[in-house]
């Protein structure tokens, strides 16, 4: 990433970032942030010595969504988005009219209050990944540097003032919808917020992982992790919740104690995590998609035959954290059923493919990688050589000889880029 000012995660634990351009004809970018992602900057695109025509950053579109000139091993953005990202936060879902459930906020820093705009967007599933939705002025002619929402449910945003540096003072703004600031559940956020979550019960704390606002939720979970006996009241919430972000919130607090007891006494983790393995089978695909993140972040063991058939669940998202999972563990038997996936894929999802990579290059198979090199599938083939670039292997050079031309250039890039030194000659 280039400068990105500020990140987010959404109410189902998807992380997003505002990521500037380098004021060179690109523009900026928003960004789903995903483990092992390359999202293609380098310092030295800034002020290439042999100007622009020649800077990849610019001849090979790494700054647009994703399109035939990008490298692939590029993840690219989800969209591109107004100048100046600079501070950014998700609306936790109380003090504003229903309407605005699931939005962001971004703060656009373009040097002058008469070009510059709070914006606010929402981001809607497409596959593995995310299109973005409904973007709208939020606040106009202001230059906002930073906004997040208070305690009291009210918005404060820092405004800079006039040009890039400043007039030597700035200002704190408030502002609020005279309606739904009224609701009580605003003044309960306010009240549950201020006395804090330790002291809480286990049975309160648990009812309060079903609330509406997303702090409340994510206070009464690391307070629950943290209570002796919590995690029986996080794995019920994970299993029997009847509202879905209240079982989420189960899945990352079982995840959380976890880690917890890893540090207490090592090994216990993974007996936490066990009987999360079920809902990989759940019916819910958010359920399924976020069981898969915790046990591979846990490397339960018990899982992994269910994180396997994972990778045929219906549902892109899942098959996505399946992958990323089972390439925690790096072991070779994912390869072939990561390869099946890979196929049915066709390099369709750029997401998709980013995990399947992340599986065969995590395993470090040299045997199964060079079967994979020559598979019949192109898309089969370019994961192998990214999973290739991904490890530094020297065997990468074969892809100069293949077929489609597409690869022959992805290898030439990776021999030259990373750089891989016995591939030079080649």
């Amino acid at each position: 990433l280039r400068n990105p000012q500020e990140l987010a995660f959404d109410k189902y634990g998807n992380l997003f970032t505002g990521d500037n351009d380098s004021d060179q004809g690109d523009r900026e970018r928003w960004v789903y942030v995903v483990p092992g992602a390359d999202a293609g900057w380098r310092v030295g695109w800034q002020h290439h010595p042999i100007g622009k025509e020649f800077n990849p950053w610019l001849a090979e579109r790494m700054w647009e969504p994703r399109n035939d000139k990008q490298p692939a091993y590029v993840l690219p953005p989800i969209a591109n988005v107004p100048d100046g990202p600079s501070g950014l936060t998700y609306y936790p879902g109380t003090g504003l009219p229903e309407k605005y459930d699931g939005t962001f906020f971004l703060c656009g820093f373009k040097g002058s209050s008469a070009r510059s705009a709070v914006a606010s967007w929402k981001v809607k599933p497409n596959g593995a990944s995310f299109d973005l939705v409904e973007q709208e002025t939020f606040i106009g002619e202001v230059q906002a540097t930073d906004i997040t929402f208070g305690p009291d449910s009210k918005i404060y945003f820092t405004e800079w003032g006039e040009g890039w540096e400043g007039v030597g003072k700035g200002r704190i703004f408030k502002m609020w919808d005279p309606e739904t600031i009224k609701h009580p559940q605003v003044a309960e956020v306010q009240k549950l917020l201020s006395e804090g979550f330790a002291q809480r019960s286990k049975e309160e704390l648990g009812k309060l992982l079903a609330h509406k606002d997303q702090r409340v939720r994510l206070e009464s979970q690391w307070a629950l992790a943290k209570q002796e006996g919590g995690e029986a009241v996080l794995l019920n919430a994970a299993q029997k919740g009847a509202d879905q972000l209240e079982r989420l919130h189960g899945i990352w607090g079982v995840g959380h104690a976890a880690r917890l007891a890893e540090y207490k006494q090592s090994g216990s983790g993974a007996r936490l995590l066990e009987p999360l393995a079920a809902l990989l089978t759940d019916k819910d695909e958010e359920v399924r998609a976020q069981a898969a993140k915790v046990l591979g972040e846990g490397k339960v063991s018990a899982a992994y035959g269910g994180l396997t058939a994972a990778l045929k669940d219906q549902a892109p998202r899942v098959r996505f954290h399946a992958a990323l999972a089972l390439a925690n563990f790096g072991k070779t038997d994912a390869i072939e059923p990561t390869l099946v996936m890979l196929r049915e894929n066709n390099d369709q999802d750029a997401y998709l493919r980013h995990a399947g990579m992340m599986v065969l290059a995590s395993a470090k198979n040299a045997p199964a990688l060079q079967a994979a090199a020559k598979d019949s599938s192109a898309a089969v083939r370019m994961a192998a050589l990214l999973a290739m670039r991904q490890i530094e292997s020297p065997e990468i050079a074969q892809f100069l000889q293949d077929k489609e031309p597409s690869l022959v250039l992805e290898a030439a890039r990776a021999i030259n880029d990373v750089p891989i030194a016995p591939a030079l000659p080649q």
